[in-house]
């Protein structure tokens, strides 16, 4: 069985890095986010503290320079914290652009990685087809072998049977023959006739002889 082989995978690997990529371009669009945020919570508190600062303690009278100076301050505070809260919703909008990019190319990448897996599935489901039609032509042949071994078997001990049988038949007749007795009556029944007709041959041989011999001396 071939080895399974994608041919995405070069495009599979490229997505996953680009997928990568956009995580790591998330976090560090989420970290900015949070340094924004941290710094518009300092700048609103700052502000606060000195909105408290600009109202003197009882009793007390502030001088006209150190007043303005606290209310320049207060006013840039305010400004920067406008500005940061402007930053802020920018950086709201690159982390929300920087996730939707990063769902897309994880779409992107799950997309190949779905074919590769159904491609794999095809490609394993076939290994075992293969894998038992394997099995399968190796368990035939280990019966056809033991089939044919068992025929030979069969054969050659036949072939040893009907070689054995034939000696005995052999070896009985031959000993029957050499003795004149036949045990059982229907096989002693050639032997008899046999022996009759040798009978009957040398009985009209020798009544041959005695004519001749009858003819020569009334010569």
């Amino acid at each position: 069985m071939r080895k399974f082989d994608f041919r995405l995978e070069r495009l599979l690997r490229l997505r996953n890095h680009l997928e990568r990529l956009g995580r790591i371009e998330l976090l560090q669009e989420e970290g900015r986010l949070a340094e924004w945020v941290d710094g518009k919570e300092f700048l609103e508190q700052e502000l606060s503290d000195t909105s408290q600062s600009l109202a003197p303690k009882r009793g007390a009278r502030w001088k006209g320079r150190e007043q303005g100076e606290r209310v320049h301050y207060y006013e840039r505070v305010e400004s920067l914290l406008t500005a940061t809260r402007q930053e802020l919703e920018k950086q709201e909008e690159k982390v929300s652009e920087s996730r939707k990019r990063l769902v897309e190319r994880s779409r992107n990448k799950r997309t190949v990685e779905a074919l590769k897996e159904r491609q794999w599935e095809t490609w394993r489901q076939e290994a075992e087809r293969e894998e038992l039609a394997e099995l399968d032509e190796i368990g035939q042949r280990k019966r056809e072998w033991g089939s044919e071994r068992g025929s030979v078997m069969v054969t050659a001990l036949l072939l040893i049977l009907t070689i054995g049988l034939g000696y005995l038949c052999f070896s009985t007749w031959n000993s029957w023959i050499r003795s004149g007795d036949v045990g059982q009556p229907i096989l002693r029944a050639p032997f008899d006739r046999l022996a009759q007709n040798r009978v009957e041959e040398q009985l009209l041989t020798f009544q041959n002889d005695q004519r001749v011999r009858r003819q020569k001396l009334e010569r």
